[in-house]
């Protein structure tokens, strides 16, 4: 169909973290300077933003405590190799600290991960991707 109407690039980035399966590839910046890169559950905001519910003890979260830097890498729902669609946001991943913000990404992330009863423990915080690098 080389004449039917095609997404932009950020419309398919869009679509592939809001309609893909809340899971990716989160690399973030360990405290030796090195990349780490970790499988996380990830639920898209209103503006197609990841959101992230995380245990103050895994190591992405650490790094991200000293370093907001970070990408989030996700693949189409039957992804199978190089020629299928994904997309790798880079950008800051922040935690959200005001209570009325904490309440709206929890249910976010409820919606999207029914079975996730851990993101209301105390020792899970809630993060969001911010300032997006073209």
């Amino acid at each position: 169909q080389q004449n039917a109407p095609k997404l932009s690039f950020a419309e398919e980035a869009k679509s592939l973290v809001t309609f893909g399966n809340g899971y990716g590839v989160i690399s973030t910046i360990t405290k030796d300077d090195y990349p780490g890169g970790a499988v996380v559950m990830y639920a898209p905001d209103d503006d197609g933003l990841p959101a992230f519910s995380f245990s103050t003890m895994s190591g992405h979260t650490q790094d991200l405590m000293k370093n907001s830097k970070a990408s989030l890498t996700v693949t189409t729902n039957d992804f199978k190799g190089a020629a299928d669609a994904r997309v790798n946001l880079v950008g800051d991943i922040e935690k959200i600290t005001d209570e009325e913000e904490l309440k709206k990404y929890r249910e976010i992330f409820i919606k999207k991960h029914p079975n996730a009863f851990w993101v209301n423990f105390g020792d899970f915080l809630v993060y969001r991707m911010t300032n997006l690098k073209h």
